[in-house]
C-alpha cells in the first residue's frame, strides 16, 4: 500500500506535469503583451508627434496655400509611418501564433487520465 508522502509526491507531479503547457502559455502571454504594449506606445508617440508638428505648421505659416502644402505632406509622412506600424502589428501577430503553436498541450490532458488509471489500478490490486 502506498502511504501519504508518496501519493503526495504522485499529485505534486501529476500536476506539474498538467500545469507545464500553462505556465508556457503565462510566459508567451507575458512576452507578447508586453511587446504589444511596447507598440502601442510607440504610435501613441507617433500620433503625438504629428499633432505637435500639426499645431506648430498652423501657428507658424501665413500663407494659406503653404499651409496646406505643410500639412499634406506631414500628413503623408504620417500615413506611411502608421502603416509601417501596422505591419509591425501584423509581425506581431505571427510570432505570437508561431509562440503559442509550439507549446506542447497533450500532457496538460494526459496527467488526469494517467492519475485515474493508476488509481484505478491500485484499487483492483488492493481489492
Amino acid at each position: 500500500m502506498t502511504d501519504f508522502t508518496e501519493q503526495f509526491q504522485e499529485f505534486a507531479k501529476l500536476q506539474s506535469e498538467f500545469m507545464k503547457p500553462l505556465r508556457e502559455m503565462s510566459g508567451v502571454a507575458v512576452d507578447s503583451f508586453e511587446n504589444l504594449s511596447r507598440l502601442n506606445y510607440s504610435v501613441q508617440g507617433d500620433l503625438v508627434d504629428y499633432s505637435i508638428e500639426q499645431a506648430q505648421l498652423v501657428a507658424s505659416t501665413d500663407n494659406a496655400a503653404s499651409l496646406m502644402s505643410k500639412q499634406y505632406e506631414t500628413a503623408k509622412a504620417f500615413g506611411e509611418k502608421i502603416s509601417a506600424r501596422a505591419a509591425e502589428y501584423t509581425e506581431l501577430a505571427k510570432e505570437y501564433q508561431a509562440s503559442v503553436q509550439k507549446i506542447e498541450i497533450a500532457p496538460a490532458f494526459e496527467a488526469p487520465s494517467k492519475a485515474t488509471a493508476k488509481a484505478a489500478k491500485k484499487a483492483t490490486t488492493t481489492a
